[in-house]
This record gives C-alpha cells, structure tokens and sequence, in this order.
C-alpha cells in the first residue's frame, strides 16, 4: 500500500508540474489560439531578421550593384510575403491555420541567401579574370543568373547544383590560367 501511495504521489506531482504552463497561460487569460498566434509572430519576425542580416550591406558590398539589386529584390519579396502572412494572423475571425502556417514559416531557410551570396561573390571575382567571350566567361556569368533565382524556399539540392555549376565554370578558366 505504501508503495501505491507513492506512486500515485509521484503521478500527481508530475501532473501538476506538466499542466503548470497550461495554467499559467490560463491564468493570463491567453487562449490556444492566442498563443498560437504570438509563436507565429515571434517566428515570422526572427525569420525576417535572419533576412534582414543576410544581406546585409557588408556581406554584398563586394558585388557589382545589379547582383546587389536582384538579392535585395528577392528579400523584399520574401519578407512581404511574411509581412501578408502575419497581418492575415493578426485579423480577427481569420481562418488561418496557425500551426501550418507556422510550420511553413520554419520551413523557410534564410541562410540559403548566406550560401548564395558566397557563390556569387566567387563567381564574380572569377568572372573578373575571364577573358570575355570565353566559355568558362559564359558558365560564370550562367551561375550569376541562376544564383539570382535563389530564395528562402529554394530547395538545398538547387544551391549544391549551383555550387558544382561553379566549380565546372572555375575549371574551365583554370587552362587559361595555367
């Protein structure tokens, strides 16, 4: 019986620990949906942050100013979506489903514009070197194009293409070096 005793203890210990969140939200008088909606907001603005420093003036600076113009293009075009998605989660009545649309938010990835910033910095410096009208010129100026297409929802395996697309284009201008 003492043993019984204890566990039951033990049952009730924990499940008043578990639910001391769940009433302390209560307690404020914060619904589910409330919360829910507060963890898509916080997600939605550090997501746009992340943006935010990505393209930060001292990590494109080295870029020639129509490559600047196309990444700072394709940002805004990403934190306006975010911006239509938080203002539909702040709309009374709205239908939004806030789980998914915060699962969707996380599903973002804002370091692809880090990755492809370092690609086209490379590519450009290379492209630099290339005698015009070259083929490795053409790969080069090809991979400059194509990084402009990343975004926040570009799937890894495009950069990883993007990233063989440059070392194809970088060997090609190594003959000509050597």
């Amino acid at each position: 019986m003492r043993n019984a005793t204890r566990v039951l203890t033990v049952l009730v210990a924990a499940a008043l620990a578990l639910s001391g969140p769940v009433a302390a939200h209560a307690a404020k008088g914060e619904s589910e949906t409330a919360r829910h909606q507060r963890q898509l907001l916080k997600t939605i603005d550090n997501v746009s942050d992340h943006l935010d420093r990505s393209v930060k003036p001292s990590r494109i600076d080295r870029l020639s100013s129509t490559t600047q113009a196309g990444l700072v293009a394709n940002v805004a075009a990403d934190k306006a979506a975010l911006g239509e998605l938080a203002t539909a989660a702040q709309a009374v009545g709205s239908t939004l489903d806030l789980r998914e649309a915060r699962k969707q938010v996380k599903e973002l990835r804002p370091e692809n514009y880090r990755l492809v910033v370092n690609v086209l910095r490379k590519a450009e410096r290379l492209l630099a070197d290339a005698p015009a009208g070259s083929a490795a010129a053409t790969a080069l100026s090809a991979v400059v194009t194509e990084g402009l297409t990343v975004d926040a929802s570009t799937e890894r395996s495009v950069l990883r293409d993007l990233r063989t697309d440059l070392d194809a284009a970088k060997d090609l201008l190594a003959p000509s070096a050597g």
